[in-house]
């Protein structure tokens, strides 16, 4: 089992309590990150785990000085503020906690340009049941376009731009001014504008996998054209039908529920003057529902948590439960499987009893309940 210890910590934080020279460039910003890598159990069969997801992080930067803000991925890892430097092209940086010297958790990686790329390490060496083990990943991060404070000195010449799916973008509205001839078809109604307003799109649902019976909530978001034109509206279609628009370049509509198996939606962005893009194609695999109810309670400081997750062995979110005023979450109609309830702690880094990543099998019983304490 690889084991960090308080010697290992120490070690790492004497580290970086020396600068490293010549930090070189600026990387504060927000940046959309793919997450690839392995849990490792030593507990337990089967004894690996792979990881694959998307997320994000902000870095906060004074001088060689950084403040990484890694974003929940997977299940396997809740939001983490890392603390470390930069120089010469590489970064590394640690968090750790003085209760848990066992779950230090390290990062390391290069700079290129607007991009970084590099390796995570979170140990879970301590002897609670489920938990013994350690998560190791590679990640890509691509800076956003667009930067505040320090990001916003960048050069030009080092930004990257990046579609990062919106949580909240809000100003939903149904669809009013959809012309006939747009509703009959999206790409007929592009086809003539395609080439004048080509833009970016980046979309996906909430859930990842969602169930037959569920709404889903469809999110979007839309970059400017090559000709530097911004997205004045953005819509949703299922089926050949518009399910919901919004101004300005996020999209967020629920729809659904929709039948079982997979199904293909569009977004569509439109420029201030009418134009229409090519429609981009998105698909989801919806799964029947099973009989399954999976409940629970959290106790403690839940102000802290921002949802609850019921995530498939593979790494898709299968539910997402907002608490109740008593801090109760449910799922209904879980099939049979292997899952992770994952308790979100968002950006809090709270300490979830007894673990925020329980794994639970489903076969065929009406009714499991966990509960969990948040300190």
């Amino acid at each position: 089992m690889i084991r960090f210890n308080a010697i290992g910590a120490v070690a790492v934080v004497a580290f970086l309590a020396h600068p490293l020279p010549a930090p070189g460039q600026n990387i504060a910003g927000e940046y959309q990150v793919e997450v690839r890598g392995t849990t490792y159990h030593t507990d337990r069969a089967p004894e690996t785990r792979q990881l694959r997801d998307n997320t994000t992080l902000r870095v906060k930067q004074t001088g060689d000085q950084i403040e990484i803000e890694f974003r929940s991925f997977a299940s396997a890892m809740s939001a983490t503020t890392f603390r470390g430097r930069v120089g010469h092209g590489r970064f590394v940086a640690v968090w750790t906690y003085p209760a848990a010297v066992d779950e230090t958790r390290l990062i390391t990686g290069e700079v290129d340009g607007g991009r970084l790329r590099g390796r995570l390490i979170y140990p879970r060496a301590n002897a609670d049941a489920g938990v013994p083990g350690w998560t190791e990943v590679e990640f890509s991060a691509v800076r956003h376009e667009r930067q505040t404070g320090q990001a916003a000195q960048q050069p030009a010449g080092q930004q990257t731009a990046a579609a990062q799916p919106p949580k909240r973008p809000g100003n939903l509205r149904l669809p009013g001014a959809i012309s006939r001839a747009a509703r009959a078809n999206p790409t007929n109604a592009a086809a003539a504008d395609a080439a004048a307003f080509a833009v970016g799109v980046n979309a996906m649902t909430v859930p990842e996998a969602p169930l037959t019976g569920h709404r889903i909530e469809f999110l979007a978001r839309g970059t400017p054209s090559s000709r530097g034109e911004s997205v004045a509206r953005m819509e949703l279609w299922v089926n050949g039908l518009v399910q919901g628009s919004s101004d300005g370049n996020v999209l967020e509509v629920m729809a659904g529920p929709f039948p079982a198996g997979r199904l293909a939606y569009d977004v569509v962005a439109i420029s201030s003057d009418g134009r229409r893009s090519e429609p981009a194609r998105s698909t989801v695999d919806i799964a029947r529902a099973g009989n399954t109810v999976i409940r629970g309670g959290i106790s403690g400081n839940r102000d802290k948590i921002s949802d609850v997750q019921l995530v498939r062995a593979d790494g898709l979110t299968v539910a997402v439960s907002k608490l109740d005023s008593d801090g109760d979450y449910r799922f209904l109609g879980v099939p049979a499987g292997d899952y992770v309830i994952f308790v979100n702690d968002a950006k809090t880094e709270a300490r979830v009893s007894p673990t925020s990543n329980l794994e639970i099998s489903v076969n065929g019983r009406k009714t499991y309940t966990r509960n969990f304490e948040v300190r």
